[in-house]
């Protein structure tokens, strides 16, 4: 029943950690009580990494290696009809022996 009928998500399993997964999740909306016609957006992304994988073919750590390209792609971009972009930082999620997760935190300042 738990498997079939109800499922947990996010749920990464043993099965799914062969490669590395990506999720974006809108954390918050709130409004900005200076100026009623902007939103004030917090977006997390989270980089799942299975613990075999972290090491690239040099000593490069593959979690920091993908936050990176996330941070270069995304920082103060603006995207049409939302905003700009600007990365707050980032925390460890949880570690198990199986994998990792790092969580990445953007704000975005939406304006209508």
């Amino acid at each position: 029943m738990f498997e079939k009928l109800i499922k947990i998500v996010p749920r990464v399993g043993p099965k799914e950690t062969a490669k590395s997964l990506i999720s974006l999740r809108v954390v918050r909306a709130s409004a900005d009580r200076s100026n009623d016609e902007f939103n004030n957006l917090t977006l997390c992304i989270e980089v799942f990494v299975p613990l075999t994988q972290w090491f690239i073919k040099d000593s490069s750590l593959r979690p920091f290696c993908i936050m990176g390209e996330i941070l270069t792609s995304l920082n103060h971009k603006v995207i049409n009809g939302l905003g700009r972009m600007e990365h707050i930082g980032f925390d460890l999620n949880f570690i198990t022996e199986e994998i990792s997760c790092y969580e990445m935190t953007f704000t975005l300042i939406d304006y209508e």
